[in-house]
């Protein structure tokens, strides 16, 4: 991968699980003009369980994982009027909606759908597993993909 451009000044808080960050750019690499970026991230994890379909190796058998979602919101201008003036996003919503996906994903079986027969998710159903079937097969980048675009 090749870098757009260099950072060349970076301000973070870190607070409650909280980090602001601003970000100073001097084009100095790209051809932009100078700019500034807002970043607001926040983090949750849940635990569950999955298996890669059609995949050679230990993780095509059913195993478990705890998941950790580092999300973050970048604007290069701030809001400029009524209650979120001069901010990203109310910062209360994001981290809730975030920590709201993690609990919905928590302690859950993650399913390719497609990947196991009906009757088998119906008896995993009647046993009382709690599953979640998802529309990808479940690795790392397409749960990343996921969050992004909840």
């Amino acid at each position: 991968l090749s870098r757009c451009f260099t950072w060349k000044h970076s301000f973070y808080a870190h607070r409650w699980g909280a980090t602001v960050g601003v970000c100073y750019h001097d084009g100095e690499h790209s051809g932009h003009a100078k700019e500034h970026h807002v970043r607001i991230e926040t983090e949750a994890s849940f635990d569950s369980a999955h298996f890669l379909t059609d995949y050679y190796g230990k993780c095509e058998n059913l195993h478990g994982h705890r998941w950790r979602a580092v999300v973050y919101l970048e604007v290069a201008d701030l809001q400029a009027d009524g209650t979120m003036k001069d901010m990203v996003v109310d910062f209360g919503v994001f981290k809730r909606a975030v920590r709201d996906l993690a609990e919905e994903l928590d302690h859950t079986f993650l399913v390719e759908e497609g990947s196991l027969a009906a009757t088998t998710l119906a008896a995993l159903e009647a046993e009382g597993f709690s599953l979640t079937v998802l529309p990808f097969r479940t690795t790392a980048e397409n749960l990343a993909r996921y969050v992004c675009d909840r």
